[in-house]
């Protein structure tokens, strides 16, 4: 997996999309979230949403925390989730979205919401114009349902 400089690199090439006057910096957000695909552990040992203790993880994390305190416990829990996403692959989208995606994503795929499901998913395109699943991506700034409204509903042929 890239490091957390590669990925902050990575993300000026977003443009625009995560500049909003009411999320402050959401392209930093953006950085923090994608490689835990935006969850965190609650107390229960379930899946959350991540919260500020992920986002102070992952800057403990990013900074090298090391003495064993309540801080280095969370840039540890940061780096358990990071090992879930190991072998994901960051991409950025033509419109600008960050996301991890599997490791056979590559240049030039697609990224899809199938209806009836709660990720979208990378697709190759064949030449005979049916798509192939290549695997399921986390795309920030899409996961709850932000890109569906208007768009457009295409059928798609899957082999």
């Amino acid at each position: 997996m890239i490091g957390f400089f590669e990925l902050e690199r990575i993300s000026t090439h977003c443009g625009n999309i995560y500049t909003t006057p009411d999320e402050g910096d959401a392209r930093k957000s953006a950085v923090w979230r994608t490689p835990v695909t935006n969850l965190e552990f609650n107390e229960h040992g379930a899946y959350a949403r991540a919260g500020e203790l992920t986002q102070r993880g992952y800057d403990l994390f990013r900074g090298g925390a090391t003495e064993k305190t309540e801080n280095s416990d969370l840039a540890s829990k940061y780096q358990r989730m990071l090992e879930m996403q190991c072998s994901s692959r960051f991409f950025v989208t033509e419109k600008g979205y960050l996301g991890l995606g599997p490791p056979d994503a590559a240049p030039g795929q697609e990224v899809v919401i199938l209806l009836g499901f709660h990720m979208p998913f990378v697709m190759s395109k064949n030449e005979d114009g049916s798509y192939e699943l290549v695997g399921e991506a986390y795309v920030h700034g899409i996961m709850d349902g932000e890109a569906v409204p208007g768009a457009e509903v295409e059928e798609l042929r899957i082999v």
